[in-house]
């Protein structure tokens, strides 16, 4: 097992062993490698060398690498290497490993590869050239799915034909990819028609070279591009920049710039229910309800990245569609006021001993709410006074309301005394005597 940070999982080191089955075994710089009789590239961690060995061009490093180990002696051109290299069906990274400042070619040729697995253990963050690191001869790749996600690129200076071929690719997430120092992106993904989408979140291009980018996303499938921060250099040519690709939906930001060429962005095409024929800017709309500026060709879209007043804002360009979807507005949210609760409200009931004649109520309320307090009748008691408010609002101060009462006494006729209601009276009278 192989011990490696705790953000990477560990994996069990494959390539440390080997078996009478395997096909072939060698170290590559100090990582070990093992490639099984069912196809599975097993890689060690370990640093591969910063110079890349192959004698000629288009060949893969690790196609080589096996070739020599199988005995081949004659290897002067990529077409000698192919049946090797088709051998291997699936890529493992055991462990971490160390890319050298030259990724070109490394996992070159190997079109039969339906899997790689671990590539966020590829540590890239030297690497200065990624030109075709996976690409293919003649596009025959089966590969749909590489996990490039986690490669820095800071330091790359050339990606040109990088996944060259690979007509199978449907997913490829390039959002964290910066490219700062890359001069030349060539070809990068042509050939690729099962890709649909990239989205080039970071990517600024910033020191491309003349036509660095010619012809870079040719042949592929490629509908939706994102570049909102595409920002090529002066001394950029924008030349078949876009070349034959059917995009349909198109986002620049404001620092780019064609530098008064034209990259070939096609026209919006007529067809029947679904597009107009017209390129129109998204604005406060949506892709599928745009409310941007029309505009008749792409070419009148890029020309207003040439010129002093361009958009200042990123900005999203789509085929204007026949049949609109228009997205329901939802309801404003309101958000209640929050409740506080206020405090008590205590209502006593008391003779004039202050004995209770009654329980205490208790009445609550949130903060602000309205109370009021019952006054009791007693039998043979009449309310004398109040203290406190027996009609209020709760405050966040505890409050009192006490009914005091007292006796209620009556006078009868002419009687010298008084008693209180339903007591016993005594009653005297005087009688004169004759």
């Amino acid at each position: 097992t192989v011990l490696v940070p705790a953000v990477v999982p560990t994996v069990t080191a494959r390539a440390a062993t080997t078996t009478e089955a395997d096909l072939a075994t060698g170290t590559y710089g100090s990582v070990d490698w093992v490639l099984t009789s069912e196809g599975v590239l097993h890689l060690s961690s370990g640093t591969l060398p910063d110079e890349n060995p192959v004698p000629g061009t288009n060949m893969g490093q690790f196609a080589y690498q096996i070739a020599l180990k199988l005995g081949m002696t004659t290897i002067q051109k990529a077409e000698d290497l192919q049946p090797v290299a088709d051998l291997v069906t699936k890529v493992v990274l055991d462990g971490p490993i160390h890319a050298g400042e030259s990724a070109v070619g490394l996992f070159g040729q190997l079109r039969n590869v339906t899997s790689y697995e671990n590539l966020n253990q590829l540590d890239t963050s030297q690497t200065t050239d990624m030109s075709s690191m996976f690409h293919t001869l003649v596009a025959d790749s089966v590969t749909t799915d590489l996990d490039v996600s986690s490669f820095d690129t800071s330091h790359v200076t050339k990606m040109t034909f990088m996944f060259y071929g690979q007509k199978s690719l449907k997913q490829l997430d390039v959002s964290n990819f910066e490219t700062p120092q890359v001069t030349n992106a060539m070809s990068m993904f042509f050939g690729d028609s099962a890709l649909t989408e990239l989205n080039f979140a970071k990517a600024t291009f910033e020191k491309l070279f003349g036509t660095g980018t010619m012809f870079m996303f040719n042949g592929s499938g490629i509908n939706i591009l994102r570049l909102p921060k595409f920002a090529p250099p002066a001394n950029f040519s924008p030349s078949s920049f876009f070349s034959g690709l059917p995009i349909t939906e198109l986002t620049l930001g404001p620092a780019t710039t064609f530098n008064g060429g034209n990259p070939s962005l096609w026209n919006a095409q007529a067809i029947e229910d679904e597009y107009t024929g017209l390129w129109q800017a998204v604005g406060t709309g949506t892709a599928q309800n745009p409310l941007g500026e029309q505009f008749t060709t792409g070419k009148a879209v890029t020309d207003l990245y040439n010129t002093a007043d361009k958009p200042t804002a990123v900005e999203t360009y789509v085929w204007e569609p026949v049949n609109r979807v228009i997205e329901p507005t939802p309801p404003p949210v309101v958000t209640p006021p929050a409740v506080t609760v206020g405090q008590p409200v205590t209502v006593q009931y008391l003779d004039a001993q202050g004995k209770s004649l009654a329980s205490n109520q208790v009445l609550t309320g949130n903060l602000g709410e309205s109370y009021q307090a019952n006054q009791l009748a007693f039998t043979g008691y009449k309310l004398t006074k109040t203290d406190g408010q027996a009609s209020g609002t709760f405050t966040d101060q505890a409050q009192t309301v006490t009914f005091h009462y007292a006796r209620d006494l009556q006078s009868g006729g002419d009687a010298a005394t008084v008693a209180p209601i339903a007591s016993v009276v005594y009653a005297t009278k005087k009688i004169g005597l004759y």
